[in-house]
């Protein structure tokens, strides 16, 4: 897969990073087959987000009833 440059900024929102990548792929800076990597990138670092939070809270609700894994 060759080096790309574009703008990305990463700090910013999901939603934000998507549309640059969208943006980088329209303006020709990298391959749409690229992109859609990119997209499916952010799309899996969502999920390992909402996974751990919902271990988390779940973690955090187990402890307040005191129940859960031993």
């Amino acid at each position: 897969m060759p080096f790309v440059i574009f703008d990305f900024d990463k700090d910013a929102t999901p939603s934000v990073q998507a549309t640059q990548v969208i943006l980088a792929a329209s303006k020709g800076f990298i391959a749409p087959d690229v992109a859609n990597i990119f997209i499916n990138s952010i799309a899996s670092m969502l999920k390992i987000d909402e996974v751990t939070e919902l271990q988390r809270r779940l973690a955090s609700i187990e402890e307040s009833l005191g129940v859960g894994n031993a």
